[in-house]
């Protein structure tokens, strides 16, 4: 099983083996013990360049860690607007927010 993560915003860069790649989201997929987290390229395709894997076992410290960052407030500077999710959706905290395409 997987599920696609897109980014509100259009592009940002991952590092991958040879330089960086355009990036529009995260696909997350399930391999039993551990999941995959691999960008999703400008041209739509998962990257295996840049994958990281997680130990199912880590997914709630995971988890905790990103809503931690996520309730942080990102100091831009006075008029920085505040971001708010809705709670069905993922959120990537250090680059902004991020729809959850798929819930099943």
């Amino acid at each position: 099983m997987s599920k696609s993560i897109r980014f509100d915003r259009t592009k940002f860069d991952s590092k991958g083996r040879n330089g960086y790649i355009g990036t529009t989201g995260i696909n997350v997929v399930d391999l039993c013990d551990e999941l995959f987290l691999e960008p999703i390229t400008t041209r739509g395709i998962n990257s295996e360049a840049c994958r990281i894997v997680v130990p199912k076992s880590a997914i709630t410290a995971l988890i905790n860690a990103l809503e931690e960052i996520g309730s942080t407030t990102c100091q831009r500077g006075p008029s920085a607007p505040q971001l708010r999710q809705p709670e069905n959706a993922i959120a990537i905290p250090s680059t902004g927010a991020a729809q959850c395409l798929a819930t099943s």
